[in-house]
């Protein structure tokens, strides 16, 4: 194998760009090499436009990721609103069901309640019934009596003892 080098002395100009081509058998290799000085900026064009590449990238990529952010937030919000929608309706059908099982109730349980105090009602009815018959009887046998006072008086007596009697 052997080796050779294109620049004399291996030696690049300073600031300059070191060039080299190593030669094995049929093949060729050429080695670039990238050298500044201190003076400048610090950085060489191709550095330049890596660093310009990197951040083009890291610009596209930050954007990429907020527009697949907010995606996200939309699609979550959305789910979150169709969960809320399958919830009220299970809610409402359930509302309905169980307002149609009271309408179907409506008025069983009223009817025993009728029945006993049906009784109690025609009693208390037939006991004002015979207070106001014996308050006109006693009324119409005293029509003549002029002093409204012992007038008063007999008739709550009258209406005393018709109740006494039927109790």
């Amino acid at each position: 194998m052997s080796y050779s080098t294109t620049h004399p002395g291996g030696r690049a100009p300073l600031g300059g760009r070191q060039s080299s081509s190593v030669v094995a058998q049929d093949r060729t290799l050429k080695i670039v090499t990238e050298m500044r000085s201190g003076v400048g900026s610090g950085m060489s064009p191709f550095g330049q436009n890596a660093a310009s590449a990197i951040r083009d990238t890291r610009e596209r990529e930050k954007k990429e990721m907020s527009d697949l952010n907010d995606r996200l937030a939309s699609y979550i919000e959305k789910v979150n609103c169709l969960g809320m929608v399958r919830f009220l309706e299970a809610q409402n059908r359930k509302l309905a069901a169980d307002l149609e099982l009271l309408r179907s109730k409506w008025g069983k349980d009223t009817h025993s309640i009728r029945t006993m105090y049906e009784g109690e009602l025609s009693v208390g009815s037939a006991y004002v019934q015979k207070g106001f018959d014996l308050n006109s009887s006693k009324r119409y046998m005293h029509k003549g009596q002029r002093d409204p006072v012992s007038n008063g008086r007999f008739l709550t007596n009258c209406y005393l003892l018709s109740f006494r009697t039927l109790y």
